[in-house]
């Protein structure tokens, strides 16, 4: 995954807080699909992360939600479990990274 570097734009700078407070909702949803083996979710959430993600110029979110969509595919649960906890590792950073300017 690329290094940790958020240049955003002042005007998207006010809607973060809030976008990352969707993404973690996001993670416990995706946390619960795992626990269910709910691939359809998985796969619904993961598809939103990708966009959001370069939406809000987090090519890292998009990353992880591309690699979930691959989980999918393959059903591998085991992995999607592992890359939502890279998520919510990822929302961490960008927490510290971002909203501590």
């Amino acid at each position: 995954m690329r290094q940790h570097e958020y240049p955003i734009p002042d005007l998207l700078l006010e809607s973060i807080p809030g976008y990352l407070e969707r993404k973690d909702q996001d993670a416990l949803d995706l946390e619960s699909a795992v626990q269910r083996n709910d691939f359809s979710t998985i796969q619904t959430i993961s598809h939103k992360l990708i966009g959001s993600g370069a939406s809000y110029g987090f090519a890292n979110i998009s990353e992880l939600g591309n690699l979930l969509q691959k989980t999918c595919a393959s059903k591998d649960i085991q992995e999607a479990s592992t890359l939502v906890q890279s998520l919510r590792q990822e929302l961490i950073q960008i927490r510290k990274s971002v909203l501590s300017h």
